[in-house]
Formats: C-alpha cells, structure tokens, sequence
C-alpha cells in the first residue's frame, strides 16, 4: 500500500471513530447530550429564580429535581452546586433540611409568603441526601 492510501486509511479510521460513523449508539449519545443540556438549562434556570418570580421554579422542575436528579445520598455541597443557595436552611444536632420555593407568588419580582406556594424539601443527615419531597401550602 503506498504512503498516502496508508495515510488515507488511518485518516479515515479515525474519522469514523471521532463522529461514530453514525452507529445506533451515535445517536443515542446525541439523546443524552440533548437531555443533558437541557437539564443544564433548566438547574441554570432554576438556581437564577431564587424566589420564583421568574417562574423558572415551576412543579414540573421541581418533579424533576426530585424524581430524575438522584440526588439521594448526595453531600449538601453537592446539592447547593446544583440548585444554589437554599432559600431556608434548618439544622438541629443531627440534621439539616434545605428548601427551595417554587410556584411562589411575587409582586414587582419580591416574593410574597403571606399567600400559597410550595416547596422542594432535602432532609439531610450525616451530610448526605436520605429523602426529597415536595409540599405546598
């Protein structure tokens, strides 16, 4: 084979290893990668409303912090870089439970907390995740 078929060959191999040669799994990544973009926006989002008013913190966000992030087990770090500073942080000797409002009713962007709204609930203990849940009032 002469030197440029060669290099031609390699060339190509690498190629075909770089983009996937359009596989099954090519496009799955392409799937995971959309998921995870979007799931960057919307915590990118979500820890921006602070106190909702921008009603980025919606329900529907907040079932997916609960539900998809597994976030269960995680240190308290770990969560505060993920959804930001908690709105209400509580500790007592051995736990500490972090909330962040959404759903939240606002007047000129300021939050109002004589009204309904709810909240995404992490019960910590040992500085890990045990249990996420979600209330309203």
């Amino acid at each position: 084979m002469s030197k440029f078929a060669n290099n031609l060959f390699v060339s190509i191999i690498l190629l075909c290893a770089l983009l996937g040669c359009n596989s099954p799994t090519s496009h799955m990544d392409d799937k995971n990668i959309d998921r995870n973009i979007k799931e960057t926006e919307m915590l990118a989002a979500w820890r921006a409303d602070t106190f909702g008013c921008l009603k980025y913190r919606t329900a529907d966000n907040a079932k997916y912090i609960r539900d998809s992030l597994n976030l269960t087990g995680k240190s308290t770090a770990f969560v505060i870089e993920e959804l930001g500073v908690p709105n209400s942080r509580q500790t007592n000797a051995n736990r500490e439970t972090l909330i962040y409002y959404f759903d939240t009713n606002c007047n000129d962007n300021v939050f109002i907390d004589s009204v309904d709204y709810c909240w995404l609930e992490l019960l910590i203990k040992s500085d890990k995740v045990k249990n996420i849940s979600m209330k309203c009032y």
